[in-house]
């Protein structure tokens, strides 16, 4: 259109330019990857006119220019400036580790106060904007793969992974919303082994984001599945004792909720240590050592509410 359309006057340039500009600006509209072909159109086709290189060369000079721009924004992209997507996904659910950690630790307290019980609601919706950072980051990693720009694995099961656990916090959010006294009987043994829960959940959400950010080895999930059977056990032990009847029927079915959300968390906590596991570099699951070492008892109990601090080293004991 440039070589042949006339543009010698200033209608025949607009003749030219629509004439040109019309299917591709229609392609651009049906195929995104096009988007800069009517640019490059209007530039030849403007660029042609009174100028003293013929139509064709204008053009060639602009396919170069496209090219030599592409291959050097790569080379800084891959040599120079490289970022990856993976680091991204690893950083932001790591980040969403930890607000669960914050999240279960204020649930499972049974001295909660109704004033702190007010910011649960804010927790939630913390919880939910730093899950969008990892899909639009997950998203990134998944192009990068198809494109044979990263090998690392697909970071999609762990965000599903993450959202599950999300949703089992929903579940425990609603089933302590109105747990029994804890001056009851009933309620003080429930709370024992309840502490074990939040103790064992909150020590490994802390570590497995330890273990997402460092790609280390993920803590032992036995600690968790433990404290979690302990207290499905005394759930079981109070309903055969017909202990669960002197509470209220609302607090009774809140405590069978609870057991429930609690199960399903300890299921999708083992998935998270296998997600945190599968996205370690492949040398550093050579050297992976056993559960074993991970799991040392001596520890001291820690909270973030109270001010204690754990050691970092082991998980607290159930």
């Amino acid at each position: 259109m440039a070589t042949f359309g006339p543009h010698d006057t200033l209608a025949h340039l607009c003749l030219t330019l629509a004439a040109a500009l019309g299917p591709l600006a229609w392609v651009a509209a049906r195929y995104p990857v096009c988007k800069l072909a009517p640019v490059t159109a209007a530039i030849v086709l403007l660029s042609s006119a009174g100028g003293a290189h013929s139509s064709f060369t204008l053009a060639l000079d602009r396919v170069l220019e496209i090219i030599i721009g592409t291959i050097i924004g790569l080379g800084v992209a891959l040599f120079v400036l490289p970022s990856r997507a993976h680091g991204a996904v690893l950083d932001a659910a790591a980040r969403v580790t930890d607000l669960c950690a914050d999240m279960l630790d204020v649930l499972l307290d049974p001295e909660l106060t109704a004033d702190a019980r007010q910011g649960i609601p804010k927790r939630h919706a913390q919880l939910g904007a730093a899950l969008r950072p990892l899909d639009t980051a997950a998203e990134e990693a998944q192009r990068e793969r198809r494109t044979w720009l990263g090998d690392q694995r697909d970071p999609a099961p762990l965000v599903r992974t993450l959202t599950r656990i999300r949703h089992d916090l929903v579940m425990v959010s609603r089933a302590t919303a109105n747990q029994p006294a804890s001056g009851n009987a009933a309620a003080r043994r429930l709370y024992e082994t309840q502490a074990g829960v939040r103790r064992q959940g909150v020590w490994f959400l802390r570590h497995a984001a330890l273990a997402l950010r460092t790609q280390g080895q993920p803590p032992a999930i036995e600690p968790v599945q433990a404290a979690t059977q302990a207290y499905l056990d005394m759930v079981q032990t109070l309903r055969a004792e017909g202990v669960l009847r002197e509470l209220a029927r609302g607090v009774t079915g809140q405590i069978y909720t609870l057991s429930f959300a609690v199960e399903q968390l300890a299921q999708d906590l083992a998935d998270l240590h296998a997600r945190a596991d599968e996205m370690r570099p492949p040398a550093r699951m050579a050297d992976k050592k056993p559960e074993g070492e991970v799991t040392a008892p001596t520890v001291t109990e820690a909270h973030p509410a109270s001010g204690a601090r754990t050691d970092q080293g082991a998980p607290p004991s159930a």
